[in-house]
């Protein structure tokens, strides 16, 4: 699994490296969906900057840096995470 700066979380198959799903986990304008096939996605001819001023998500910062992942101690500390 992997979520991508560009807003695509995508899910590869272990042992083979094959695409098994790619979806948008964040807001993103520049793009419609992705191919299935391939995970890439299909970039919508408005949001060029060739075109004039463009208003496009995620922003160059990216969406997988949002937020910090954390665990709480008391949680990883537990039996069951051994």
């Amino acid at each position: 699994m992997q979520a991508a700066k560009n807003g695509f979380y995508y899910v590869l198959d272990r042992a083979s490296g094959e695409l098994l799903s790619a979806h948008n986990f964040a807001f993103v304008s520049w793009t419609p969906a992705s191919t299935q096939k391939t995970g890439r996605p299909v970039v919508d001819p408005s949001a060029s900057y060739d075109q004039g001023p463009a208003l496009l998500f995620p922003s160059e910062a990216g969406a997988s840096q949002l937020a910090a992942h954390g665990v709480r101690r008391q949680a990883a500390q537990s039996p069951s995470f051994r």
